[in-house]
């Protein structure tokens, strides 16, 4: 019998392979392209029943090579609706605070553009799903991801009990299984690339 502990290695280095892999494929998109593909997606998320009937919104401020979310953030904020933004912590914590202006946020630790620490943290609404907006590097059909490897996102799933949907460009999408490790990567509900948005298949 190969040894576990063994195994989680051989899936990590697995890992960091694809996540070295699909980052130069989103990063070697043409400008135009990317451009066209984050209209697409942003398209598809404000049409989507899950943003239009969620109760609060929480999503996160994009990296220059990710799916743009910005454009998306100030719609739902002109909508006068509640959004929620990440603020990362030591020990892989990540809380969510209310925004209600992109102005408000500053560079956090990695870069990101976070809210800053208010009273106003998220609370899950008690009569409508709340919605999450997740990151990822790569996604596979059956909704797990390989993120940047700190965690952040999978912690805080493991407890979020709304609809969570993965956002990626369709050629970062595995039509096989990712090297997951079930006890700690949690999957998101829903996919959503340029060509529209899918539930993920379950195994």
């Amino acid at each position: 019998m190969r040894d576990s502990s063994r195994c989680v290695s051989e899936k990590r280095a697995e890992k960091k392979r694809m996540r070295q892999a699909y980052k130069a494929i989103r990063e070697g998109l043409l400008p135009e392209d990317k451009a066209r593909f984050d209209a697409c997606i942003e398209k598809a998320l404000l049409d989507s029943m899950s943003v239009r009937y969620s109760g609060k919104i929480l999503a996160y401020a994009s990296l220059a090579s990710e799916v743009e979310t910005m454009k998306f953030c100030r719609k739902v904020l002109a909508g006068g609706r509640e959004l929620y933004l990440p603020k990362s912590y030591p020990g892989g914590i990540m809380r969510f605070f209310a925004v209600g202006s992109l102005d408000e946020l500053e560079k956090g630790a990695f870069g990101v553009l976070e809210p800053r620490e208010s009273a106003n943290e998220y609370v899950p609404s008690t009569q409508k799903p709340d919605f999450c907006l997740v990151p990822g590097i790569c996604f596979d059909v059956y909704g797990y991801r390989i993120g940047y490897g700190k965690g952040y996102y999978d912690r805080f799933l493991a407890h979020f009990t709304g609809v969570a949907m993965g956002l990626a460009y369709e050629a970062c999408v595995c039509r096989n299984a990712l090297p997951i490790e079930k006890r700690t990567d949690k999957p998101v509900d829903f996919i959503v690339t340029e060509k529209g948005i899918n539930k993920r298949v379950c195994p």
